[in-house]
């Protein structure tokens, strides 16, 4: 989200120097997996079963954090045929959230 352009320059706090602690906690947690998976998990919390990960079998969504440092998260679909019923989940639940279709099919936007 940030690489689109979603928060203006002064929202956005990026440490640089590496010695500033910050900067280990952001890269640790800076990454576009991890994102995607914080917000489904966030989103689909009422449907989580364990701590590491689980499983929500009806939208063929695996949700997943690994044990390393630094923090590894993932978000993975069954397959492309997974991405409407995803969709339409998170349509139902959120307005702030959307799937673009065009990017998780892997197509190019014009």
């Amino acid at each position: 989200m940030i690489d689109e352009g979603w928060f203006p320059e002064e929202q956005l706090y990026e440490p640089t120097e590496l010695e500033d602690p910050a900067y280990d906690t952001w890269l640790a947690n800076y990454r576009p997996e991890t994102e995607a998976h914080d917000l489904l998990h966030h989103l689909f919390k009422d449907k989580i079963i364990g701590p590491f990960g689980t499983r929500i079998r009806d939208l063929g969504l695996e949700l997943g954090e690994h044990p390393s440092t630094p923090r590894y998260a993932t978000a993975k679909l069954d397959g492309d045929w997974c991405v409407p019923r995803l969709s339409a989940e998170v349509a139902e639940r959120t307005s702030w959230l959307v799937i673009d279709r065009l990017s998780a099919s892997g197509e190019t936007k014009r």
